[in-house]
């Protein structure tokens, strides 16, 4: 009779340890499938920093070449002012010595 218990205490402790094994094996694998999520989302955090990076400094090259295209399109309006200035002030000029040869020949 003992060694039937004896057997038996035997056999229920092996199957303790191997659900313990199992058990601990299980936890282990989601472990490592927890570390391996951690690892994937950091790894797309840092592809998505860096896309983000590239799309920031392509944004500053654009806004950069707008405001120097602006700068260029302000001056280029500037000179035609300037130039239409200088036509108007000719034209008063001319018509100032058309007036003054209109009045010479009468």
């Amino acid at each position: 009779r003992e060694a039937a218990l004896a057997e038996g205490a035997a056999a229920a402790r092996a199957e303790a340890e191997a659900r313990a094994a199992e058990a601990m094996e299980a936890a282990q694998q989601r472990e490592l499938s927890a570390a391996e999520a951690h690892r994937s989302a950091a790894a797309q955090l840092r592809e998505a920093k860096e896309e983000a990076e590239a799309r920031m400094g392509a944004a500053e090259r654009a806004a950069e070449a707008a405001r120097e295209a602006a700068r260029r399109a302000e001056a280029r309006m500037d000179a035609a002012v300037a130039e239409l200035s200088g036509m108007r002030t000719t034209l008063a000029e001319r018509g100032l010595q058309v007036t003054k040869a209109e009045q010479a020949a009468e």
